[in-house]
């Protein structure tokens, strides 16, 4: 199929609960059959909006003031119901876990497939060639609900794919991944845009799409403000839009490299070692380490579910002072570890002290005022009518409500405009915004983040990166779940790696990012600055040498 599949034509659309504010404003644009588009913007930049609008979900599955038109097809979103959109354009959202809602994933595939009365003989054979293509077939009787964030991304991307749509939109697909499950992605992606099949990934970690990628498209206020080809669009000063470009590409900048390199491998092709020093100087991570008596210790912990053994002799202290992240494949057991800080869990076997108290015998609402925990789903943590309400009902509750810090921490992440809005009514990035202020406000001694990262943009991630920094060395401590190794090499002095439910390592990020096997047993993703360190460092450099990512010069553009 050639041509112009999918026309934008002068689309606007404003939320009911917005009042006079458009989301998406004079929207133009066309993507023909094929493509495959890297469709980013800072948070509530209209990303997500754009890609209800692509899938049908605006006007079907939502209210509110549309101007202009979206045809898909020669046919116009507005004329169909949405689930006669189902064969042409699919949608992988970015917890996929809230689209899956049967029993197996066997019936999770078939589920559109009998919505579109397909004889069981054919079902059969789609599935089965689908499972294969995603190698998912040894999930085919699992409950979906019971699979990891990848699996489950894996699963909705079978549902999109049985019934043969030939336009997918992925919103911040790759969020919740491990290193494992990534890769896999990017490689069924890559597949799927050489067979034709239109691709529109909407990601703020550019680097995992803008190689793949033939085109992208930046939103900034709700308005299209660059589109081209990746290099051409890296070539501007995108920061100027809140997002962070490709390391290798700010590296070529410097160099001067035309066209950019979007691509470690890239870059090493065509710079020698000895070019990169004379435009940078790697430096050392030094970050504080703790000391003293641990604030927080777990001695052989151990947790199953079932037959399911989700932690097993967890041995680990976390001192006053410390940035400890807590690093691993989907399923290692890093969410089930931490909800034993607070009491969330209690142990089986062994146990957990906080601050010298059992959690086996210590209420939860005694553990909440020293274990401050932001959840990797910020949905679960939402009830208020306003954005202060919900940032302040915590430290009211627990007694240390400061209307002059709260003033503080809204204005520290950019939720003062928000203030009076519903939390329901945030982005995805927004709302994690406002779980991470709710938990700053009561200032906790120890605060427990879980997938911290996911859904935040740039200014966003330096904003949390400052207050963590500034946090431990004002003696506080923090513990983190996440698969951002990037953001956790810039704020964590020590990695716990974790696999299939054990401890496999507790050291330095440098020494974990210089053992392949522990990589490899934990599937980790080494992002582009260890890689590019990695790659580079002599033999007697090896030891003490790291890139850090926010000391690259980045030269602006006069675009």
């Amino acid at each position: 199929m050639t041509g112009s599949q999918i026309e934008v034509r002068r689309f606007s659309y404003r939320y009911p609960q917005l009042g006079s504010q458009w989301a998406l404003r004079n929207i133009e644009a066309q993507i023909n059959a094929g493509e495959y588009v890297l469709l980013c913007g800072a948070s509530g930049s209209g990303k997500s909006t754009l890609v209800r609008a692509l899938t049908g979900l605006i006007p079907h599955g939502y209210d509110g003031v549309i101007e202009g038109s979206i045809v898909i097809d020669g046919v116009d979103t507005r004329s169909r119901p949405l689930a006669e959109w189902l064969m042409t354009v699919g949608v992988v959202f970015q917890s996929p876990q809230w689209q899956l809602f049967n029993s197996t994933v066997t019936r999770e595939l078939a589920f559109g497939l009998e919505s579109l009365g397909c004889q069981r003989q054919v079902m059969r054979q789609r599935i089965d060639a689908v499972a294969a293509q995603l190698g998912i077939e040894h999930l085919l009787e699992r409950n979906p609900q019971q699979l990891s964030a990848g699996e489950q991304l894996l699963v909705a991307l079978g549902t999109v794919l049985v019934v043969g749509a030939r336009i997918i939109v992925l919103d911040e697909p790759f969020a919740n991944l491990d290193g494992m499950h990534v890769a896999q992605v990017q490689a069924i992606l890559r597949t799927l845009h050489q067979q034709g099949v239109t691709i529109i990934v909407a990601e703020h970690r550019l680097g995992l799409v803008a190689a793949d990628a033939t085109r992208m498209i930046v939103l900034h206020e709700g308005q299209i403000v660059l589109d081209g080809r990746p290099a051409d669009v890296l070539a501007h000063d995108i920061r100027r839009f809140h997002l962070e470009p490709p390391l290798p590409t700010q590296i070529g900048r410097v160099l001067g490299l035309d066209p950019l390199p979007l691509t470690v491998e890239a870059l090493l092709a065509r710079v020698d070692r000895q070019q990169f020093m004379e435009v940078y100087q790697p430096s050392v991570v030094t970050l504080q380490r703790g000391n003293g008596s641990p604030l927080l210790r777990t001695h052989q912990l151990t947790y199953a579910i079932g037959q399911r053994q989700l932690l097993d002799s967890i041995d680990l202290q976390v001192h006053a002072g410390e940035s400890v992240a807590i690093v691993g494949a989907n399923g290692a057991g890093k969410t089930t570890l931490i909800k034993h800080f607070n009491g969330l869990y209690r142990p089986q076997h062994g146990r957990v002290n906080v601050l010298g108290r059992d959690t086996r015998t210590t209420p939860v609402s005694e553990l909440a005022r020293s274990v401050g925990m932001v959840f990797q789903h910020p949905d679960d943590q939402l009830f208020c009518a306003s954005v202060r309400d919900e940032v302040a009902i915590g430290a009211r509750v627990m007694g240390v409500f400061d209307p002059a810090r709260l003033r503080d921490v809204l204005q520290a992440l950019q939720l003062e405009p928000l203030a009076d809005r519903s939390p329901f009514a945030l982005s995805a990035g927004e709302k994690r915004r406002l779980t991470l202020a709710a938990a700053m406000l009561i200032d906790p001694p120890i605060l427990v983040l879980d997938e911290p990262t996911t859904g935040l943009d740039w200014p966003a991630r330096q904003t949390l990166a400052t207050y963590i920094r500034e946090q431990t060395a004002a003696g506080r401590t923090i513990v983190m779940v996440t698969h951002d190794l990037d953001f956790a090499g810039m704020v964590s002095s020590r990695w716990l790696v974790m696999a299939g439910g054990r401890l496999i390592a507790d050291d330095s990020p440098l020494a974990i990012v210089s053992d392949p096997a522990c990589i490899a047993t934990a599937k980790l993703l080494l992002p582009e600055r260890y890689r590019l360190a990695l790659a580079l460092q002599s033999s007697d450099s090896a030891s003490t040498t790291m890139i850090r990512q926010d000391e690259v010069p980045y030269a602006g553009s006069a675009n």
